[in-house]
């Protein structure tokens, strides 16, 4: 919540009160005073609200800003300064990027015609002729009043603080034309306005996230430089001073030259709306994916070039929220950190759930293959095939759409676009368990078969060790470096195994069962030794994956 703290006009004075309750008080060299007794602070508490379109409104016991937070904050100011000025705006100047800052014409009680001006400091101090003091005195604005000013300004933008330089033009036509020409000439400086919106812990911490993740995060703003390192600092995304750029500077720079140097720079100051799209295309010339999160009119372009453009769902012109491709509901970076881990998950677990299908059919069909080159019987029936891959597959299968994220995902690296579900590192894996599956289900159906003897019982010696290899190779399938016993617990994947033990159980046992799936009647044995060979896989599925952190 953007807040003004600071305010100067030829002397400093604090600002009380936290985001946007229109409440707080004034000091000045630590003593309280009241703004409305003061004709300079009036004045700037009259333009703090009538130069913007931001409306300050309470809503269940909540106060919120309509509109932009910047201005938001200076209607604020305003209210807390007990300003209020219901005066007719005749004429505007609307805010531009090139220029920095606005200007309306308002037309007082008394029919003055009275120009307020807001905007960057830098901006409209070359403008301005004379400034005004909080008791309403006005000077001339030579040398040493710049020097000052400007120290005050490089001093709040130290702080963290966002500054806005705030003017008046009176005695003017209330109905005349507004050209910027007429207010250089007769410009009064108000003061300075210092803002901040205190970097939010979640966000440091969604930052540091991001780096782990291999994910760079820049800054591009429209503020002072000096600002814009002391808040990227803060939040980690500065690395070094020399890493910060300013628009003059990227106006010098061909895009060839953007291109080289745009990876090793962190923050971009005093930006235009070219300038953020020329950062984002040159980032997409080096190869980056790049996501892009803007909230006005002027981002519009960079937001629709970007790959992934986000837009803020609560502060977001329409413009911006209609040229993104995603829309922050709660206007929070960590949410977007948040949206990665979880799309991460998700793309893992189909991963996984696709691995663990394809493992599967390769032991199925690698059963099949092995019986008839070896001249055996099938070791399945028809409806036995069917309830493999419907039941003790498909009970299994759907439990990875609940597998929690891999506490590794995000100090891995992104995977680029073009990677398949299914890697080519992935399938020499899912291979070897599919053999493993077919060579032990055979094992046991040549153990129990015999010529002459009792094929169905054999058939269901075989038809139960791979139903068991189904079940344990999806918990080998949660990770490929995790052991599956360190991983946190998915309890649906341990509901799917029981469902799964006992749906099985019914089919060796139960009589009605038995006759439609053609099984016969295990010894307590030959069912544990059954679980235990479909178990093997899990125990060398380990074993691989304890070399491979060795080695590692």
């Amino acid at each position: 919540e953007m807040t003004a703290t600071r305010l100067f006009m030829g002397e400093a004075l604090e600002v009380g009160g936290e985001g946007y309750r229109p409440e707080g008080r004034f000091t000045r060299a630590g003593e309280a005073i009241d703004p409305r007794g003061l004709e300079g602070l009036v004045w700037l508490g009259r333009c703090a609200h009538l130069c913007g379109d931001a409306m300050l409104e309470e809503k269940d016991s909540e106060w919120r800003i309509l509109g932009d937070p910047t201005e938001g904050a200076l209607v604020v100011l305003a209210e807390k300064m007990g300003q209020d000025p219901d005066w007719p705006r005749n004429r505007e100047i609307p805010f531009n990027s090139d220029r920095q800052w606005m200007a309306t014409l308002n037309e007082s009680p008394d029919g003055e015609g009275v120009a307020f001006v807001k905007g960057a400091f830098d901006r409209l101090m070359p403008h301005a002729k004379r400034w005004m003091d909080p008791e309403g005195q006005e000077h001339p604005l030579d040398a040493e009043a710049i020097r000052r000013f400007q120290n005050a300004a490089e001093g709040m933008a130290q702080d963290a603080m966002r500054v806005l330089a705030l003017g008046i033009v009176r005695d003017m036509d209330p109905h005349a034309e507004l050209y910027p020409p007429a207010l250089a000439s007769e410009l009064v400086l108000l003061g300075l306005v210092g803002l901040i919106d205190p970097p939010r812990q979640e966000a440091a911490d969604a930052v540091a996230t991001c780096r782990e993740a291999g994910i760079a995060v820049k800054m591009i703003t429209g503020d002072h430089v000096v600002t814009g390192k002391a808040i990227a600092a803060a939040l980690g995304i500065l690395e070094a001073p020399e890493r910060a750029i300013q628009g003059i500077e990227l106006d010098r720079l061909t895009d060839a030259e953007l291109e080289r140097r745009v990876e090793d720079l962190d923050v971009f100051a005093r930006v235009s709306p070219t300038h953020k799209l020329r950062i984002v295309s040159a980032l997409q010339r080096r190869g980056e994916l790049v996501a892009m999160t803007g909230d006005g009119v002027n981002d519009a372009p960079a937001l629709a070039q970007a790959d992934i453009g986000i837009a803020m769902g609560i502060t977001g012109t329409e413009v911006a929220k209609g040229a993104s491709g995603m829309i922050l509901a709660d206007d929070n970076f960590a949410t977007i950190v948040s949206a990665v881990e979880q799309g991460r998950a998700i793309s893992s677990n189909l991963r996984k759930a696709i691995a663990y299908l394809v493992t599967t059919a390769v032991g199925n069909i690698a059963v099949i293959l092995g019986a008839l080159l070896m001249g055996l019987p099938l070791p399945f029936t028809p409806v036995q095939i069917l309830w493999i891959n419907m039941i003790a597959t498909g009970v299994l299968d759907k439990t990875f759409a609940f597998e929690p994220p891999d506490p590794e995902q995000m100090r891995q690296p992104p995977l680029p676009p073009s990677t398949p579900l299914v890697p080519r590192s992935r399938m020499g894996i899912m291979i070897a368990y599919g053999l493993l599956m077919a060579i032990g289900t055979l094992a046991i159906f040549l153990i129990e078969f015999t010529p002459g003897a009792d094929l169905g019982h054999a058939r269901t010696e075989a038809f139960t060790a791979m139903v068991s290899f189904q079940w344990f190779s999806a918990f080998a399938f949660r990770s490929r470096t995790q052991s599956a016993f360190r991983l946190p617990i998915n309890r649906w994947m341990l509901g799917g195994l029981l469902l799964g033990i006992v749906l099985q159980t019914l089919v060796v046992y139960w009589g009605p069962l038995q006759r439609f799936m053609g099984t016969e009647d295990l010894s307590l044995r030959e069912y544990v030794i059954a679980l235990a060979v479909g178990s093997s896989l899990l125990w060398i599925s380990e074993l691989w994956k304890l070399i491979r952190r060795r080695l590692d």
